[in-house]
């Protein structure tokens, strides 16, 4: 039994001496697994927290890029490139707006030459000259209301005429060579010499003289005609009488003095003569009124002093 018993022993005593190391080694081999994993898992996990920390490092930048785009965005809202052009744009339509205005303002007249008379005298004589394409030429005259500017412009070309502007601005004649006109305010009068065409050299008369009256002519009620008194002394200018008619009625005028020596002018509304004594010095008038208006009659001495009686008539 002794025997038996310590051989069994020293089996399992020889077995142990085996079965031991392999033990470690196995338990040796499951730690060294066990660490490899939680190696690889720490690694993972640093792999992780490593794109992780990589992912919140990345946000704020891609934060702050959107938030720079936002910003960008924000800033370039309220000035877009096409309203930056629109509004250069705008700015070059208002520079072209405004040379069209001056051109469109450019003056077509020359500054305006003041009429001075010599003392004493009445009227003024001015020689002058405009080419084709040159500015108008303009004069200023002062005069009072009631007075009688007499103009008259002449050419050896015959192709220049003049228009007359009122201190207020109101053209009184437009197109005329010759005209007398009864001033109907205080102030400068304005006149304007017109080239027809071509070239031209051009003689401007004027004369202004103070009325003896201005007589408003009115028919009693039922009749077509009135006769009217004056007189004059030598150098003189007559008394003016003033006529509403409408065009397409006649009018009929005859003057009578003692000596023959009393004569009278017809003027249109717009100015213009239907009868001057100086072309024929004539004593009778007869015409059918090319216009609604007042019609001006003048009266003139033709030597010494005058009386007179005009008779004026007006029939449908």
């Amino acid at each position: 039994m002794s025997s038996h018993y310590l051989r069994f022993m020293r089996l399992i005593a020889v077995f142990g001496i085996f079965v031991l190391p392999v033990t470690a080694l196995a338990a040796c081999g499951n730690t060294s697994d066990e660490e490899t994993s939680e190696a690889q898992v720490e690694v993972s996990s640093q792999s992780n927290d490593e794109e992780s920390t990589e992912e919140e490092i990345s946000d704020p930048e891609e934060e702050n890029e959107e938030t720079e785009s936002g910003d960008t965005d924000e800033q370039t809202d309220p000035e877009p490139p096409v309203d930056t052009e629109e509004e250069e744009s705008d700015d070059t339509d208002e520079q072209v707006d405004t040379e069209e205005g001056e051109e469109a303002e450019t003056p077509t007249e020359q500054p305006a030459q003041r009429i001075q008379f010599t003392t004493g005298d009445i009227g003024e004589i001015i020689e002058g000259s405009i080419l084709e394409g040159d500015l108008t030429p303009v004069y200023v005259l002062g005069a009072s209301a009631q007075q009688l500017m007499q103009v008259t412009l002449t050419s050896l070309q015959g192709t220049v005429s003049l228009d007359i502007e009122s201190p207020n601005g109101e053209k009184l004649v437009t197109g005329v060579t010759e005209t007398k006109i009864l001033l109907p305010a205080d102030g400068d009068y304005l006149i304007y010499i017109n080239s027809l065409s071509g070239d031209a050299t051009y003689s401007l008369d004027v004369l202004i003289t103070s009325v003896v009256e201005y007589v408003s002519v009115q028919f009693q009620a039922g009749t077509s005609s009135a006769t009217v008194s004056g007189g004059m002394l030598r150098g003189e200018t007559g008394p003016v009488y003033g006529l509403v008619a409408a065009a397409g009625q006649r009018m009929e005028i005859t003057i009578t003095s003692l000596e023959e020596n009393a004569s009278f002018d017809v003027l249109t509304p717009s100015g213009e003569y239907l009868i001057n004594e100086i072309a024929g010095q004539q004593f009778e008038f007869s015409s059918i009124l090319p216009e609604d208006g007042e019609y001006l009659i003048t009266t003139n001495a033709l030597r010494g002093n005058v009386s007179f009686d005009l008779n004026i008539s007006i029939l449908d």
